[in-house]
């Protein structure tokens, strides 16, 4: 393929009138307390219930308060873009849609393809959640059993095939095939019961905190030998003590994982296709489940931590080992029933939401189009449900929980990035591509060819662009222009950049790279002084103020501000985290330049529009030619 033809197919975008003009399958019936609530489900789900232990004993202790709050800041300002996004395409589809409306094909489906594997690991993950969790109540009966009867003696695979959490998978899949209003119901009564529980623990909790547990002296850490529960556990490194016992990076990897906990939001865009009032409900919706979410976390993990000692927390079910310390055995029973009530209710979600993604998709021609039917008699998309719930379990089956959140949060950690800058784009965008996305696809399609070969003989110099940018508005425009929409994109492109390097010559320094502390804060300085020349450079561009429902405040500081902060949660990760990221992210390349590229509607769509203009245009000069006159014609010569 030529790269012409090429950057033709990766540029491809569709226009949100024709996007919203398209009548939906689907069916119509979830107010804004049932997006609300698949928010809350959604959410306050496994992270809760079983990634809290995980991190406060092993990851951050005490100062787990601190993680929870730096991963609610990033995830309240994606929550921004997203809830714009949703007044502006309520489709099915989340962050799809809004890049494939925006920045185009290619990135579309880069995000399509991450928010499948964020909605199928965080089913995954959360099925693992319940079987762990169910295991652990039972005194570690079914992980024994199942480790004699069928071990997987894999490093990197869990030590047994978890037929508990595909088992779970599986019975949600088909309750969601039926649809998505008596799954709406469902996770209704298990929202309230969740929400009720950890009223509870928060409430009783308060009166059983201890402070002296944020400043536990090193010496009685190292010494810490444990029972809980019938469990022993071997003295191990607990940190140093204190309310930061893994010290700073252990807070910011602690907040890399509790992202997690905040991954669930975005399942009321998926849904905006079948809600009554989605421009309205949708940013509602998204800013309420969000703010119960981020309050629940810091709360509960504050009152855990002071209750007892971070390090006697059971990692696999947190709450009920610190109610069951202090000898509340009752309430313990309590919490554990209803902790699993809940998770299932957060798995019910994550089942409900994932082939909204595939159907989204499917229907756009980007992945099989048999994804992208529509059930007459159910009105839900069966064939992704049933597909989307089997890789599901095969992914709970084979692989363990620690392992699934860190790949859930790489790939939302992108989409979040990527609907900032989509929002910033917009909204400096020239009005004329906006209106007329339909008109572009023609020029993408006819002229880009030719456009590319001009374009390398006439275009300015490298040089002469950079000089655009020593000024904050060249045109002096009131109005969006090429010129300035170029200034905006090539700052946001450094923006990334200058983060990619702080964040670098920050590691360089920690692990001893650069032994000079003085040079790393010279470069960082610098790099964070030409950051903010950066964004007073765009806040200085012509831009639009639509009116929508909801619009992000702050445009372009809060959107810059997520992106930063998503891109130095991204680098937090694991190196493993990233290998496995690689490997996805070239399976779905294939999956594109094999399949969607050559299958995609727009490829349609541009088709019907060209031939369209080309009819107006013949019509246009058939008209001319009628109406020439030609001369001497009306001029009689007599003699």
């Amino acid at each position: 393929m030529k790269c012409g033809k090429l950057q033709v197919a990766l540029a491809r975008r569709k226009s949100i009138r024709q996007t919203l003009s398209i009548e939906t399958n689907l069916k119509k019936c979830l107010s804004t307390f049932d997006l609300i609530s698949l928010g809350i489900g959604c959410t306050l789900g496994c992270g809760i219930y079983v990634v809290t232990g995980e991190v406060i004993r092993n990851i951050t202790g005490p100062s787990v308060v601190l993680s929870f709050l730096i991963a609610a800041f990033a995830s309240m300002l994606a929550a921004f873009s997203y809830a714009e996004f949703g007044a502006r395409v309520p489709r099915a589809g989340s962050a799809y849609i809004y890049s494939y409306v925006t920045v185009g094909e290619g990135w579309a489906f880069v995000i399509g393809w991450n928010l499948i594997l964020e909605y199928v690991i965080g089913a995954a993950s959360t099925a693992k959640a319940i079987s762990t969790y169910l295991d652990s109540l039972m005194g570690k009966k079914i992980s024994t059993a199942m480790v004699s009867v069928m071990p997987l003696n894999t490093h990197s695979l869990s030590p047994y095939p978890d037929f508990v959490a595909f088992g779970f998978v599986a019975l949600l899949t088909v309750i969601v095939c039926i649809g998505i209003h008596e799954s709406s119901f469902l996770n209704n009564i298990f929202t309230l019961i969740n929400i009720s529980i950890l009223v509870f623990v928060i409430f009783f909790g308060a009166f059983q905190i201890d402070t002296s547990n944020w400043s536990i002296p090193t010496e009685k850490v190292r010494d810490v030998s444990i029972c809980l529960a019938s469990k022993s556990y071997q003295p191990s490194d607990y940190g140093t003590g204190g309310f930061f016992p893994f010290g700073y990076l252990g807070v910011m990897a602690g907040a890399s994982i509790c992202f997690y906990s905040y991954i669930g939001f975005d399942v009321i865009t998926v849904a905006g296709e079948e809600t009554v009032s989605p421009q309205k409900s949708i940013p509602i919706s998204i800013m309420v489940s969000l703010l119960v979410c981020s309050t629940a976390y810091v709360l509960l993990s504050a009152v855990l931590t002071m209750m007892v000692p971070y390090y006697s927390l059971d990692p696999e079910s947190p709450i009920s080992s610190a109610f069951s310390l202090l000898g509340w055995k009752v309430p313990a029973i309590v919490i554990n029933i209803g902790a699993v009530v809940c998770i299932i209710s957060s798995l019910l979600t994550y089942v409900l939401a994932m082939p909204r993604i595939f159907y989204a998709m499917a229907s756009d021609g980007l992945l099989f189009k048999f994804l992208g039917n529509i059930n007459q008699r159910f009105k839900t998309p069966v064939n992704a449900t049933l597909v989307s719930g089997l890789f599901t379990g095969i992914l709970s089956m084979f692989f363990e929980l620690i392992d699934l959140v860190n790949m859930m949060s790489i790939g939302t950690l992108l989409a979040y990035t990527l609907v900032s800058i989509c929002v910033l784009l917009l909204r400096y965008k020239p009005e004329v591509e906006q209106k007329d996305n339909e008109m572009s696809n023609i020029v993408h399609a006819e002229a880009d060819e030719k456009d590319m070969e001009m374009e390398v003989a006439n275009k300015k110099s490298f040089v002469n662009k950079l000089k655009c940018l020593c000024f904050l508005s060249p045109d002096c425009s009131s109005a969006p222009n090429k010129k300035s929409f170029m200034i905006v994109s090539i700052c946001l492109a450094l923006i990334v950049l200058l983060t990619l390097l702080n964040t670098m010559m920050a590691y360089l320094w920690f692990y001893g790279w650069i032994p000079s502390l003085v040079v790393v804060i010279c470069f960082v300085a610098l790099f964070f002084l030409l950051t903010v020349y950066c964004i007073i450079i765009i806040a200085n561009q012509p831009k639009h103020k639509p009116e929508l429902s909801f619009l992000v405040p702050l445009v372009p500081l809060l959107p810059i501000v997520s992106v930063i902060a998503n891109i130095y949660l991204m680098l937090n990760l694991s190196k493993m985290t990233w290998l496995r990221f690689l490997i996805w992210m070239i399976i779905g390349i294939f999956i594109y330049f094999g399949y969607g590229m050559h299958h995609s509607s727009e490829i349609n769509e541009t088709k019907e529009l060209k031939t369209g203009a080309k009819e107006d245009y013949n019509k246009l000069e058939g008209l001319n030619e009628e109406s020439k006159i030609v001369p001497n014609e009306s001029i009689v010569v007599t003699e």
